[in-house]
């Protein structure tokens, strides 16, 4: 008489437990590497929004300015450039799904505030290039990511 045997081995088991374990490392690190390129890439953009505000505020009269603010419900940034009060262009900046938020202030941050809960107006001095608005050094935080801009010049760094 023939016995059945229909169960699988120990070994078996091991080895699939661990090929799903090293599929699972895989796949988590895929989604890490794919976020943190959104989050960078958000970055980036709104680091080249802040140039080119700053330098058309330098090269043009009147008064320019940007607001920069979050969706809440798709997490888009969206920057909005205006001259004279009058709003001239509305960009997507990108980041769905990234958190950014922003501190005023000379030292380290402590009380940082969403950016979709609160939009961010800058604006340049056109003679200097230093900040009006806000009138203390800014930083913006988009995820793991900072830009951080000097009152006084008006210059900022990405980091």
């Amino acid at each position: 008489m023939k016995k059945d045997n229909s169960g699988f081995t120990l070994a078996e088991l091991i080895v699939v437990i661990s090929l799903l374990g090293i599929l699972a490392v895989f796949v988590g690190a895929s989604i890490s590497t794919a976020f943190s390129a959104r989050e960078k890439a958000l970055a980036v953009n709104v680091d080249a929004y802040l140039s080119m505000c700053r330098s058309r505020c330098l090269s043009r009269g009147g008064k320019p300015y940007i607001e920069l603010s979050q969706d809440g419900e798709t997490g888009e940034v969206w920057g909005k450039y205006y001259e004279n009060g009058k709003q001239l262009e509305e960009e997507s900046l990108g980041g769905k799904g990234v958190l950014v938020s922003y501190y005023i202030g000379k030292d380290s941050p402590n009380n940082e505030k969403d950016l979709h809960t609160e939009t961010l107006k800058i604006s340049f001095s056109g003679s200097t290039g230093a900040m009006e608005t806000p009138e203390e050094n800014l930083w913006i935080y988009v995820g793991k990511y900072k830009i951080k801009i000097y009152a006084l010049t008006g210059a900022h760094r990405f980091e």
